[in-house]
């Protein structure tokens, strides 16, 4: 599908970053009840929203372009969009969520199941990025396959 370079491993980290550090401000601007922490952490889903756009973008592109040695690690790619697709919907969901509240979170017992789905964000994002740890680590997806690697030079005797 063309000769583009792969950057999704590039950039699936700042989305990955974001949402651990939004989630951080929201429990502690939760403790601590600080607008200023809840202002940020809303601005930073916001990007984490657009940033796991361009991660998505990207990974469905390499899902094309990358070298899948065999069915096993084509199924390790699945789950790892799958789990991209869980997280991405949950992002999604609180940066609205903070949109519709002017970038402040809800009250009573809401804040308390807005901070879980922040949990689960958090929680999804690591799965979900450790499943793609497992497809280049794993399965060399993105690697150079066996025909193009390099030969290793016997050591002295």
């Amino acid at each position: 599908m063309g000769s583009a370079p792969n950057i999704h491993p590039a950039l699936v980290h700042f989305p990955i970053a974001l949402v651990l550090t939004a989630a951080l401000l929201d429990a502690l601007a939760a403790l601590w009840g600080k607008d200023s922490l809840r202002t940020a952490a809303g601005v930073l889903w916001i990007l984490a929203l657009v940033g796991g756009a361009a991660a998505i973008g990207t990974g469905l592109w390499a899902q094309h372009t990358v070298f899948i040695p065999n069915a096993l690690a084509d199924d390790a790619i699945e789950d790892h969009e799958t789990a991209g697709w869980i997280t991405a919907g949950l992002v999604a969901a609180i940066a609205l969520w903070r949109i519709v509240l002017r970038f402040d979170y809800p009250h009573g017992w809401l804040k308390e199941i807005y901070l879980l789905l922040a949990a689960g964000a958090v929680v999804t994002a690591g799965y979900t990025g450790y499943l793609g740890g497992e497809l280049v680590y794993g399965h060399a997806i993105g690697q150079p396959h066996a025909t193009t690697a390099a030969t290793p030079t016997p050591g002295p005797r």
